[in-house]
Formats: structure tokens, C-alpha cells, sequence
């Protein structure tokens, strides 16, 4: 049966063929000349005229992503770029690394507005200024994956990432960057140790990626006064909504330094929030760790959203480029996310947010990081997920 109707579709006069693509959308109307050689001799003028070859900034480049989405659903091994409208293999892809090169594709003059396409994640700020890159491409891998199978994407432990450096701490100036394979023992007077580590799970309902990241810096406990040293300088950010440059949570952080700097408790109250923007959860803590060493920590929780499209507001709206206010939608939190609803939050290797910071600073304790992480040009020293779990050398970003 099967083989007559495709007998029949076959045979048909060509004039009822043309009838019929002339009801279909143009990705319809490209898969029906590709199912045989005699529908692609019949429709191959014609069924991709209407495609660009490079990105226009007009609807065809909707059409033409949507063409590309459909053909690598055949073909797992790739995946369609946003930025050069091509498909591309998803494992040359370059994780997120210290010094992983950017994405080489350039946005023309008349597509400024799409500046999301090729910005990274902002995560970078005081203490750590991570180099963690995070594109929309992370994104959309781990939830292709999550999407239609292993074959499609990486995992979301491939984008664990940890990274260790150290800088000069010195009253209202900037931080310089020192080498920590300078350091010897605890940190002393006028160094800084900072930490960035980033996690990945994937919620199921409603789909999408959340993120947690940890900011540390560890100081000697006599000079827990300069934890926040270049104030005039330094920029410590929860996200593009609220950062010390917004006068509430620069109170909020004088307010930590000064309330641990006034009593002797070892863990002084932890102060979090929420952006009403871009719903980023943040807690913010300064804690004593042992009696000659003091932590101030910043945790946050990202929702970056199902990873469809560039144009997704959990994604799109929280770089810097992006300057117009998202919609509002019904507030999803993303701590309980990535804490309780998450996938991963139920394996029994889970790290709770207690357990995130506990293994984050024992990598600090005796320099233990020095023999268990990888170091990097630049004195830094980084761990990445991907040494277990992706096989692949990775490529270039984009091809």
C-alpha cells in the first residue's frame, strides 16, 4: 500500500503537482522537491528560490533557519547556525574556556539589532572577571539534545567549569592580576584569591536550561575590609539590572563588609533577591573560613530558556547589547528551578548550593587547586566538565 501511494504521488501530472506547492510554506514546499529525484527534477528552479544564501535581516532568514532545522533533524552530527545561516557540525563546537576564541562571524551595520546573535552570556565582573563564554549555542546544544537524543547536542555536564586566579587586593585602587603560581601557603596582605565556578540542569516543564554560578574571593581575615578593594573602580553584577552601580546593592554589599567587620560571627546574615527584569536569583554572603582567612560569596540562578530561537526573551534580554524591556511574563523562579524542579536536582550526585560552595573552597584550601586543576597561560588554573564526558577534540567555534 505504502509503495502505491508513492507510486501515485509520482505519476501524478505535473501541473497538480505545482497545484499543490502552491498551498505550502516555503520549507514544505523545499522537503517535497528533496523526497525523490523526480520531485527535485520537477521542483528544483523554483523550490529554493525563495532561500537566501546569507543572512538579509528579513523574513527569508526565518524560512531559511526553518529549512535548516528540519534537514538536520536527518542528520544529528549538525546543527543550524543562527549567525551564517549554515549547518554545522556540533561537535567541533568550542566549549566554554578560558581564552576560547569568540564567534567569528561579523554582523553587518544593517543588523546591529542582532547583536544577540554573537554576544556571550555576561558574567564576567568582581571578584573573579571570569573568561567563562557563554553563547547561545551552549544553549541551544543542550537542549537539542534534550530535545531529540544524545546524538543531537552536548550534555550539560560538558559546560561544568571552574576557574581559579588571584590578584592584588590593595584599599580604593584597581585590581591588577597576579600569577597564583606565585602564591605560596594561605593568602597574605594584598592578594586576593578568587574563584568562578558555573553548573548547568535542564527543567522539563516548562522546558529549559538554568544556570548556577558562584563568585568567591578569599582574603585574609585582618583585611576583610578590603574585600571590595577599587570601589570607585570595580563592578560587582547579579546581572545588567542590578549591579553596584545601582545604588541598592551597593548599599547591600557596604552593608556585608561592614556587619562582619563589627561582630565576630563566622557567617555573617546572607542578603538575596530577585531581578523583576530578568528573573536572575542571587544570594550574597561573607563568611569566615577558617581564623586567618575570610569569603565573600555571590551565587546566582539563571533561567536562559528553551533554546529555540535567539529571539527568546530568557535569553535574549539579558545581554548588554540588548537595551529594550522584555515583555513581562508570569515569574518562574529560577533558584527553585535549578534547586528543586531540575532534572539533575534528583541524581544522587546533585550539589545543593551548600554543597557548590563547600567543594568550591576546598579547592582553595592549601592551594589544593594547584594539583587538581589544569593551568593556563596567564597564571589561572581551570577545571572542565568536558574532560569526563565529551570524547571529541574540539574544533573551532563555527566553521
Amino acid at each position: 500500500m505504502a509503495n502505491a501511494r508513492e507510486a501515485a504521488l509520482t505519476k501524478l501530472p505535473l501541473e497538480l503537482l505545482w497545484l499543490i506547492s502552491a498551498h505550502l510554506t516555503p520549507a514544505d514546499f523545499a522537503c517535497l522537491a528533496v523526497g525523490n529525484r523526480h520531485l527535485l527534477n520537477s521542483f528544483s528552479t523554483d523550490a529554493f528560490s525563495k532561500f537566501s544564501s546569507v543572512r538579509t535581516g528579513t523574513p527569508t532568514d526565518y524560512e531559511r533557519i526553518e529549512l535548516l532545522s528540519r534537514i538536520s533533524r536527518d542528520i544529528p552530527q549538525y546543527y543550524p547556525c543562527f549567525i551564517c545561516l549554515c549547518l554545522h557540525l556540533w561537535r567541533k563546537i568550542q566549549l566554554p574556556s578560558l581564552y576560547s576564541p569568540s564567534i567569528n562571524h561579523n554582523i553587518s551595520p544593517r543588523d546591529l539589532d542582532k547583536c544577540h546573535l554573537i554576544f556571550e552570556l555576561p558574567l564576567a565582573s568582581y571578584p573573579s572577571y571570569t573568561h567563562y563564554g557563554f553563547y547561545f549555542v551552549h544553549l541551544q546544544l543542550a537542549m537539542r539534545r534534550f530535545y531529540h537524543g544524545p546524538e543531537f547536542g552536548i550534555p550539560v555536564e560538558s559546560l561544568l567549569y571552574t576557574e581559579v586566579g588571584a590578584n592584588i587586593l590593595e584599599p580604593n585602587s584597581l585590581l591588577i592580576q597576579r600569577d597564583v603560581n606565585n602564591l605560596s601557603g594561605n593568602p597574605q596582605r594584598g592578594v586576593m584569591l578568587t574563584l568562578f565556578s558555573a553548573e548547568t540542569r535542564i527543567c522539563s516543564t516548562p522546558p529549559g536550561l538554568c544556570m548556577r554560578t558562584q563568585d568567591i574571593a578569599v582574603v585574609a581575615r585582618k583585611n576583610a575590609a578590603w574585600i571590595w578593594a577599587g570601589r570607585g573602580y570595580a563592578i560587582m553584577r547579579v546581572c545588567k539590572h542590578i549591579n553596584t552601580l545601582n545604588s541598592d546593592f551597593y548599599d547591600i554589599l557596604n552593608s556585608q563588609i561592614k556587619r562582619y567587620c563589627s561582630t565576630t560571627d563566622s557567617k555573617a546574615h546572607a542578603d538575596q533577591g530577585k531581578c523583576d527584569e530578568c528573573n536572575t536569583s542571587w544570594q550574597l554572603e561573607i563568611r569566615t573560613l577558617d581564623e586567618s582567612r575570610t569569603s565573600l560569596t555571590l551565587t546566582r540562578w539563571m533561567d536562559l530558556g528553551p533554546g529555540l530561537s535567539t529571539e527568546d526573551v530568557e535569553w535574549k534580554y539579558r545581554l548588554d547589547c540588548v537595551v529594550s524591556t522584555p515583555p513581562r511574563q508570569e515569574p518562574v523562579d529560577s533558584r527553585s528551578r535549578f534547586e528543586k524542579e531540575s532534572i539533575q536536582s534528583g541524581f544522587p550526585d546533585a550539589l545543593s548550593e551548600e554543597a557548590m560552595y563547600r567543594r568550591n573552597v576546598a579547592l582553595l584550601r592549601g592551594n589544593r587547586f594547584q594539583r587538581v586543576m589544569t593551568p593556563v597561560r596567564g597564571g589561572f588554573y581551570i577545571l572542565r566538565g568536558d574532560s569526563n564526558t565529551k570524547t571529541d577534540s574540539p574544533g573551532c567555534l563555527i566553521l
